[in-house]
């Protein structure tokens, strides 16, 4: 008997460490690996089917993107909802510098989120049309971006053609 009850000990003992572990933590990790994956899907759809465009060379600058003469050469995937029109942008030369902007015709204000394939924030920039663009401090940046990635990533699950 007594015997039992310390193989119970012994059995249950790891399974109670475990059960502290955080569980956020994990699903922290496993939301980061799912969102990765979904930027990776959405360049590579923004390779296969994406629109030829290109960014604003004061927008790639203040994105930290280098000097670009005529602005970026980017792949876009592009949806319009009434006035608000969004894109997925790729860069032609250097696939990691993925940009998303958020553009709403009536208001005429635009974010511009800059982020890694990991599916991190790098920048963002809002401005309105006509004024000079306002780099957003990380705090803000993070609130205003995880709207945008989870509308993209929502757009890339339901399989809805993103460049028409």
């Amino acid at each position: 008997m007594k015997c039992r009850i310390c193989l119970a000990i012994l059995l249950l003992a790891p399974l109670g460490s475990m059960a502290a572990t955080p569980a956020p933590a994990g699903a922290a990790a496993g939301a980061t690996g799912q969102a990765a994956a979904g930027v990776a899907a959405l360049v590579a759809e923004a390779g296969r089917i994406g629109n030829q465009a290109r960014l604003p060379p004061h927008l790639v600058e203040v994105l930290g993107l280098g000097t670009h003469v005529g602005g970026l050469a980017v792949r876009q995937l592009a949806l319009r909802q009434g006035s608000v029109v969004r894109t997925f942008n790729v860069s032609a030369a250097n696939a990691l510098d993925i940009v998303i902007f958020d553009y709403d015709e009536a208001t005429r204000a635009t974010l511009v989120c800059l982020l890694t394939p990991a599916a991190k924030l790098r920048r963002a920039v809002t401005y309105v049309a006509g004024d000079a663009p306002h780099v957003l401090a990380m705090p803000e940046a993070r609130r205003r971006f995880g709207p945008e990635l989870n509308y993209w990533l929502a757009i890339r699950l339901s399989a809805s053609p993103a460049s028409r």
